[in-house]
């Protein structure tokens, strides 16, 4: 039968190739804005590139995650599932030092982030989060709400072992600091 087709059981594809460009689109137009916002906020030039937009089980994702890391943990009301920012902590602290009047050279990272790190991130996280939340204008009153945060992905249990998830992930650059941030969506999320 001409109809059937090859499918991977272990690499589920959940979105077409016509709807991952659209979705790929949007994230480069994202990507764009939140560049030019954070430079605004940090009165520093800053630049984000994608590095990727995949699909990966929650499992393998979490698997992926460096140990120690810095996960905001975070739902976009009135959507479903708990979604997460994951930022390199050195990059964390090179824009707290930003926001702290420093010039954002390239911080040392020896330990974990003490409160006033952690709530000044959370500032850039709403920042961040509401630059995505602009990208559906369907989804009305879309608005992120912060649960809580962990720097080590192998105890997050947000979503089950075998949930999708969509996976941006991106390279920014701010002073001379250069590292990772991903966001990750559940599936249904979506």
């Amino acid at each position: 039968n001409e109809d059937v087709q090859p499918y991977d059981f272990r690499q589920p594809a959940f979105l077409t190739s016509a709807e991952l460009r659209k979705i790929r689109i949007r994230h480069e137009e994202f990507i764009r804005t939140l560049a030019a916002h954070l430079s605004i906020y940090l009165r520093l030039e800053v630049t984000i590139q994608m590095s990727k937009l995949q699909t990966l089980s929650y499992e393998k994702y979490t698997e992926t995650l460096p140990s120690p890391t810095h996960l905001t943990l975070f739902k976009v009301e009135p959507l479903k599932g708990v979604c997460l920012l994951d930022m390199a902590p050195r990059l964390g602290l090179t824009i707290v030092d930003r926001l702290l009047g420093g010039p954002a050279h390239s911080v040392n990272f020896t330990g974990e982030l003490s409160e006033i790190e952690i709530a000044l991130l959370d500032q850039v996280a709403h920042l961040i989060l509401n630059e995505w939340c602009q990208l559906w204008p369907k989804i009305e009153n879309a608005r992120p709400i912060l649960l809580g945060h962990e720097n080590n992905g192998r105890f997050l249990t947000s979503s089950p072992h075998d949930c999708i998830m969509l996976i941006l992930s991106m390279e920014a650059r701010l002073g001379d600091c250069t590292e990772r941030m991903e966001l990750a969506f559940p599936f249904h999320t979506i």
